[in-house]
């Protein structure tokens, strides 16, 4: 399992699990690879936030897919059971 934080969680949560517009996706884009980073995830964090930026049209998806390779499937289930109930 991965040592998350409460706000890592969140940020998490609110890119896998929630419907939003495409601005807050980017938003919410920008601090997952954030949280990824600080937790050695992924590399090259720069050009994650340049793409980002540029709304690279994959880079969602690579991000959601990453998220589903990186995180036990158990951990997500409990982030997602925490952050939306219901």
């Amino acid at each position: 399992m991965i040592d998350f934080s409460k706000d890592d969680k969140y940020a998490i949560a609110e890119f896998v699990f929630s419907f939003q517009t495409d601005v807050l996706i980017t938003s919410d884009a920008t601090r997952l690879v954030d949280v990824l980073a600080k937790h050695e995830l992924i590399t090259d964090k720069d050009n994650w936030h340049k793409r980002i930026t540029a709304q690279d049209s994959n880079v969602c998806s690579e991000l959601f897919d990453l998220c589903q390779a990186s995180i036990p499937n158990e951990q997500g289930k409990a982030i997602k059971d925490e952050y939306y109930k219901g």
